[in-house]
């Protein structure tokens, strides 16, 4: 909602939840999908982690985290680039 986008719904699947939002102001413009995963591969072995492997460590001047990057940073940047635009167009979008 604070991106600007509507109708987030957080759909139940039985397994990992479906994430959907919209924005639908823009009348005679194509619609643009952007599908990301957000699922990562299991941590298994944990033994062989040093640290939680799903609570971010900052180590060596990185952030380390299960996930971080493939692809739960994909899915914050796209949300984040419709944000950016919304928020310096008035809410249209090009």
């Amino acid at each position: 909602e604070e991106a600007g986008l509507q109708n987030i719904e957080i759909m139940e699947t039985g397994a990992q939840p479906i994430v959907y939002c919209d924005y639908l102001n823009a009348p005679g413009k194509p619609t643009v999908l952007i599908y990301s995963h957000y699922d990562v591969q299991p941590a298994d072995p944990f033994e062989l982690w040093n640290h939680e492997p799903f609570e971010p460590k900052v180590e060596g001047g990185k952030i380390l985290g299960r996930g971080a990057s493939d692809d739960k940073a994909g899915v914050l940047l796209s949300i984040q680039a419709v944000e950016s635009i919304l928020k310096t167009s008035g809410g249209a979008l090009p």
